[in-house]
């Protein structure tokens, strides 16, 4: 999207399944960390058959994010503690990888909640 001489990325969502959104281009931004923030003000819900405008308030999304992941890190170290057998279809996924992926998922939950605390 061009303003001027500048030029500043946008993103438009043409579907999204079972949701209200935007209908229009809106303006985002690829941090040095690698986030991508998409600054939305305002979206509306319809509730009921009335429509409901909500904040999108990104400190409670990224806490919700930061506990599934939590929830899944601890899942995964507790299988791989205890040795259960976790098969995809035929194939049986290593111990060694539910260490790997449950400290991953905890360190990613670590940053999420470390996030939502910084603005």
């Amino acid at each position: 999207m061009k303003h001027g001489n500048v030029r500043e990325n946008a993103i438009e969502i043409l579907k999204l399944r079972g949701a209200a959104h935007q209908k229009k281009i809106v303006a985002f931004q690829i941090t040095n960390q690698g986030w991508l923030y998409i600054r939305i003000r305002k979206y509306s819900v319809k509730l009921n058959n009335k429509e409901v405008k909500m904040k999108f308030n990104r400190e409670m999304y990224l806490k919700e994010v930061g506990g599934l992941f939590l929830i899944i890190g601890i899942l995964h170290l507790w299988r791989a503690i205890s040795g259960w057998s976790l098969f995809i279809s035929t194939w049986s996924v290593p111990i060694w990888a539910s260490y790997v992926v449950g400290i991953f998922i905890l360190i990613m939950s670590w940053k999420a909640f470390h996030f939502a605390k910084s603005k």
